[in-house]
């Protein structure tokens, strides 16, 4: 028999694709689940199983999968007999310390330690990489735009569907490049032309042309929104990068995307506008919507055609884009494209947005439109989001396991290895009195560690191979594998169970577990000023600000009226909890950076961000939840579970609420819970009045409440 076993977290797509790679197929999978993600398990049994009918398929719940030591007593007698494969990309960090510490007991007597049958997916790589150091490409051949939706829970509906098949035509180079200028040349005209039309038919694609094309008596909006659809739709055939093609997609959760490109597991959602664009709204919540319907790998592009006198306005959003990306990098995911963007010089370089805002708001450029290239610089931006796969981090020949080194650990030595949250690692940083070693590229952990007196162990990359090296070569007392990627933790579990290092952990809420099971209370809380205030990408170089500046009494903030985010509310929010002790409140520096949440309060470990998207003529509920889910989202990427988001829903969405809105903002609510990734302290039901959120924060903070006047 050949079993797999599969930790389980929230997004399924890395395990559906350890699955469907595994060869041989599994006859038997065990998807080890915490209570958060046993839904995500059950989802996954249903689609996969599907596919693969002769596999018998399992779920272990191993409750919260917040202390290791819990996770490792829950599935301890549950493994199948050796050997087995391990997958330890999903869940938890302790969830991947507990199953990768099993693994080492049950393969010690494996050649090189069972290294071999352990693996993770690098999802952004495409490839399942083993501890061993090779690396495969992930099988994606039955994967498609729907099933992927079916795994987030999600069911599409696909106006047009264009495969690999469909593209016969595209691969011949004449009618491939006629199609292209014909294309370029529609643009310009900003209208469906003869040439176009023709150019259809030439790469075998006329009937499909035909189908989607608006009929002549179509009101002016339609004609227009349509042609800009159609362009997006003829730059994804051109990219020659795509798998699978949809057209006009609605999903069950009200996303609708105008096209989407999947190339292997990746996928683009493109929103295709004419003229018009409000990009405070639309980035953030057609990014919330691609990353609830189709997992982290997915990508979103805005493309919008208007006319030269928009030209100043998208200037100007390249302008605030890049700088909400030199802020928080993790919304690098989104790019808009526009009639006045351009590929760059070398053909597969990203041009900076600043760069590209500064060419276009150049006076020796205004009026000069020749270097313009939209439809080239869409063809390009999907090249770059939907690469062919690419070298994996720890790819290179298996090694036959030699005898380790004789055990001469280093007393009042522990060892970490950068990777993961940046929140754990600065708690460790703060907090840690023994010599610490950290594990990584020796830039990196030059930037991670600054002002930090530590022993930087350089290792060309962090894969589970490189740090279980590194550490034998250092030898510490003890590991510590939470701030980890999960690579490089397998690294370290293995060097302690080969060497009988100490394992040690983070637990929520400024907690240590030691080696021997005992537990402490760190003294030196997160430094929430340095991290808020400072641009992640920018640590160490001037003029680049962080998304947060800390709330003052004294000061104004958000000149003017936003059109959508309730300001006073969130003010009067900032002065109440500004009073309370102990507490830190931060605001944002730019109320129109959408996947920021406006108001963040701090208290010692945890932090509870708050929004108010409800001002406006009528409240715009599937958007309010869209921004609070994208904000939860970026926030817990930057800092792992240590922060929760909520809104502050103000009493005039109150009065206009109903039942079924309740409904579906309790369902949100229980949805960021699991994201905090803390059990205790927590309200079944959503805050839905002041004194309500007042007192929710208050139990999540673990602080006094304001005193209200």
């Amino acid at each position: 028999m050949s079993a797999l076993i599969c930790t389980v977290g929230l997004n399924p797509t890395p395990v559906a694709l350890a699955v469907l790679t595994s060869t041989p197929i599994p006859n038997d999978v065990l998807l080890v689940c915490s209570t958060a993600s046993q839904t995500v398990g059950d989802r996954l049994i249903d689609v996969i199983g599907a596919l693969l009918p002769h596999t018998v398929f399992r779920t272990l719940q191993v409750g919260s999968g917040v202390s290791w030591r819990a996770t490792y007593a829950a599935m301890a007698d549950t493994m199948p007999d050796s050997p087995y494969r391990l997958d330890y990309t999903g869940g938890t960090t302790s969830m991947t310390m507990a199953a990768v510490k099993i693994h080492l007991e049950e393969h010690h007597s494996a050649v090189d330690g069972g290294a071999s049958l352990r693996s993770y997916i690098d999802e952004q790589s495409g490839e399942q990489v083993y501890d061993s150091g090779t690396a495969t490409a992930v099988d994606t051949a039955v994967l498609t735009i729907a099933v992927l939706a079916s795994l987030h829970d999600v069911d599409v509906s696909l106006g047009a569907v264009l495969r690999t098949s469909d593209f016969v035509h595209v691969r011949d180079k004449q009618p491939a490049a006629s199609f292209v200028e014909a294309t370029r040349s529609a643009v310009q005209a900003q209208t469906i032309t003869e040439q176009w039309t023709a150019a259809w038919s030439s790469i075998g694609l006329g009937e499909v042309f035909a189908r989607l094309r608006p009929p002549p008596d179509a009101k002016k909006s339609t004609r227009e929104g349509t042609f800009v659809e159609l362009v997006s739709l003829a730059a994804a055939i051109a990219s020659g990068c795509c798998d699978e093609i949809a057209f006009d997609v609605h999903a069950s959760d009200d996303a609708q995307f105008d096209v989407i490109v999947r190339s292997g597991h990746r996928v683009v959602c493109i929103e295709s506008k004419k003229g018009y664009l409000d990009a405070r709204d639309d980035l953030g919540h057609r990014m919330n919507s691609a990353l609830h319907v189709f997992g982290s790998a997915a990508r979103v592009q805005i493309h919008v055609l208007a006319n030269a006198d928009k030209r100043p306005f998208l200037a100007a959003y390249d302008v605030e884009i890049d700088s909400w990306k030199r802020s928080m990098p993790e919304l690098d995911r989104v790019h808009l494209i526009h009639t006045f963007s351009a590929p760059s010089s070398a053909g597969n370089r990203r041009i900076p947005a600043s760069r590209s805002a500064m060419r276009q708001t150049d006076p020796r450029a205004r009026g000069n439109e020749s270097n313009a290239d939209p439809f080239g610089a869409m063809i390009e931006r999907l090249r770059l989001d939907l690469p062919a796969p690419s070298s994996a981090i720890g790819r290179g020949p298996a090694l036959d396991r030699a005898s380790p080194p004789p055990v001469q650990p280093v007393f009042g030595t522990v060892m970490i290895a950068i990777g993961g949250s940046p929140i754990l690692t600065g708690l460790i940083l703060d907090n840690e009195t023994r010599t610490l070693q950290v594990v990584g590229p020796r830039q990196t952990v030059r930037r991670v560690t600054t002002g930090s007196a530590v022993e930087l162990v350089d290792t060309e990359n962090l894969s589970a191979r490189a740090v279980w090296r590194a550490a034998w070569a250092k030898q510490p007392e003890a590991v510590l594998p939470t701030p980890s990627k999960k690579s490089a933790a397998a690294g370290l579990l293995r060097y302690a169970h080969e060497s009988g290092a100490a394992i040690e952990h983070l637990l929520p809420r400024g907690v240590r577990e030691f080696g021997n099971g005992s537990i402490a209370s760190l003294n030196v809380p997160p430094r929430w000023q340095h991290l808020l205030t400072e641009s992640e990408r920018g640590r160490g170089a001037p003029g680049l600000p962080g998304p947060y500046q800390p709330y003052s009494g004294d000061q104004t903030y958000w000149q003017g009226t936003d059109s959508l985010i309730e300001c006073d509310v969130l003010l009067d929010l900032a002065a109440r909890w500004s009073d309370v002790d102990g507490v830190e409140v931060f605001v944002s520096t730019d109320i129109g950076m959408r996947a920021v949440a406006p108001v963040i309060i701090t208290h010692h470990f945890a932090a509870f961000a708050v929004g108010s998207p409800f001002r406006g003529k009528d409240v715009k509920w599937p958007l309010a939840r869209s921004l609070t889910a994208i904000q939860a989202t970026v926030l817990n990427n930057r800092f792992g579970p240590s922060v929760r988001t909520w809104v502050a829903v103000t009493d005039r969405a109150q009065g206009t609420s109903d039942a079924g809105q309740r409904v579906k903002w309790n369902a949100l609510w229980a949805r960021l819970h699991v994201l905090s990734g803390i059990d205790e302290n927590h309200a079944p039901i959503a805050p839905w009045t002041a004194a309500d959120l007042d007192e929710d924060i208050a139990r999540f903070l673990g602080s006094a409440r304001p005193v209200r006047t």
